[in-house]
């Protein structure tokens, strides 16, 4: 007795079984093979959007405090330490400030040399490069660097708007750095 087509049962091989896992684990892996690429940009991302944050900070800061643009390293070795955020930590800040340092700003004052600057203002330009340095992350106790080589190495051109005559012009000027 054979059994009516409408008497027998639908149902899956072996076959169709183990191709369907198959695939479904070629795709699982495939997913997974990509989070350690889509973590990366991620930090990446985030580093760069944070090297942006410092770096407008510490143009600010050279704009606020500096006079005049002497060769050499900014702030007499003062170090600039920022959290994972970009917000500046002071040399002074107390033991839990410091324990959030993340990042340390190195910034150099470079004297270009005349025979780099155009003919017309080898006599007269007052035209420096700042370099920065950005190490992390940092020890949080010590402030040292963690790595030796810096994360982001950025230099560009500054020129001081303080002219040496310039506080007899006008009384209430205050030097800034413009790039």
């Amino acid at each position: 007795m054979t059994p009516t087509p409408s008497a027998r049962r639908n149902a899956f091989t072996l076959a169709e079984i183990l191709i369907t896992i198959g695939i479904i684990a070629t795709v699982v892996i495939s997913l997974l093979a990509l989070l350690p690429a889509g973590m990366e940009a991620s930090n990446n991302a985030a580093h760069k959007t944070v090297t942006a944050v410092i770096l407008e900070d510490l143009h600010d800061r050279l704009e606020a405090e500096q006079t005049t643009l002497i060769e050499g390293e900014v702030g007499d070795g003062t170090k600039f330490f920022y959290d994972s955020q970009g917000v500046y930590i002071p040399p002074e800040a107390d033991e839990e400030a410091k324990e959030r340092r993340l990042y340390w700003a190195k910034v150099n004052l470079v004297d270009i040399k005349p025979e780099n600057l155009p003919t017309t203002q080898r006599d007269s330009s007052d035209l420096m490069a700042i370099r920065v340095e950005l190490y992390w992350p940092v020890n949080p106790d010590s402030g040292e660097p963690l790595r030796e080589e810096p994360g982001t190495e950025i230099t560009y051109y500054a020129t001081s708007l303080a002219g040496v005559d310039w506080k007899t012009i006008d009384q209430e000027f205050e030097p800034r750095i413009e790039f």
